[in-house]
């Protein structure tokens, strides 16, 4: 997946998960993307290796999602 798409796409799912009538607190930030984090994590995986180039970080994501 494009690094750029995955963002994204992660961000649009973020998104639908916080209200729509006003801002999100942080608390309901996080419980959103813990929500989609947890339901799609292909999608994770996508956003956190597009927003964590390198090596190291790569690693760290595929020993997460093994």
């Amino acid at each position: 997946m494009d690094p750029q798409t995955a963002i994204d796409l992660f961000n649009a799912a973020v998104r639908a998960r916080c209200p729509r009538d006003r801002q999100a607190s942080y608390t309901e930030r996080q419980t959103a993307i813990a929500y989609v984090a947890k339901t799609q994590p292909e999608l994770h995986k996508s956003y956190l290796a597009a927003t964590n180039p390198g090596a190291r970080a790569e690693r760290l994501i595929q020993e997460k999602y093994v």
